[in-house]
C-alpha cells in the first residue's frame, strides 16, 4: 500500500522533475542562439575563471610604539596588549623602561 502511494506521489510530480521545450529555451545563455530543431554545445573559454583571486596579505603592521627618550639616554615606551586573568581575557597596558646601568664615563682631560 505505501509503495503504491509513493508511485502515485511520484507520478504527480513528474512534470515538475522534468523541463519540457519551453523551460529549456528560457533557460539558454543569451548568446548561445539556441534554435528549436538543432543542438547548440555553448561554451565559456574564459580559463581566467579558474584562476585564485590574490589574497590579501596576513600581516598587518601594528601602530606606532609610544616611545620617549629619557635623560641619561634611557627610553621609556607604553604598549597595550591582552593578557589572561583568571580564565579571561582582558586588556592590559604594559610600561618599559629601559635605563642604561654601568655605562663607561667618558674620559676627561684630567684623567688621563
Amino acid at each position: 500500500m505505501l509503495a503504491l502511494a509513493l508511485l502515485l506521489a511520484l507520478a504527480q510530480d513528474r512534470g515538475s522533475m522534468v523541463p519540457g521545450p519551453e523551460e529549456d529555451a528560457a533557460t539558454a545563455p543569451a548568446g548561445c542562439g539556441a534554435a528549436p530543431d538543432e543542438i547548440t554545445v555553448c561554451g565559456n573559454a574564459d580559463q581566467s575563471r579558474f584562476r585564485v583571486a590574490p589574497i590579501a596579505p596576513r600581516y598587518k603592521a601594528g601602530a606606532p610604539r609610544a616611545q620617549l627618550t629619557l635623560p641619561g639616554g634611557g627610553t621609556a615606551s607604553l604598549d597595550a596588549t591582552q593578557r589572561s586573568a583568571g580564565g579571561a581575557s582582558v586588556p592590559a597596558a604594559m610600561v618599559t623602561l629601559r635605563i642604561p646601568l654601568g655605562s663607561k664615563r667618558k674620559a676627561t682631560p684630567e684623567t688621563k
